[in-house]
């Protein structure tokens, strides 16, 4: 479910956003958001940490994209 952000841009709940609204932002891919899915909730971006494969740049550039 996204939620307006900033400007024009929509952000996306990563708490309750659906596997393919995840996997359609850049360099994401259905895998990688399944992944994030599977480990929810998340209440801070540290949480992502715990998600295998996701490394510190996919978090930096999910920060404009994604809330929580």
């Amino acid at each position: 479910m996204a939620t307006p952000g900033k400007g024009s841009q929509n952000m996306i709940n990563i708490n309750n956003c659906s596997v393919d609204e995840l996997a359609s932002l850049p360099n994401m891919g259905r895998d990688r958001a399944q992944d994030i899915v599977n480990h929810r909730p998340y209440r801070s971006w540290n949480d992502l940490n715990n998600v295998p494969g996701i490394s510190r740049d996919v978090i930096d550039n999910l920060k404009n994209r994604v809330t929580f």
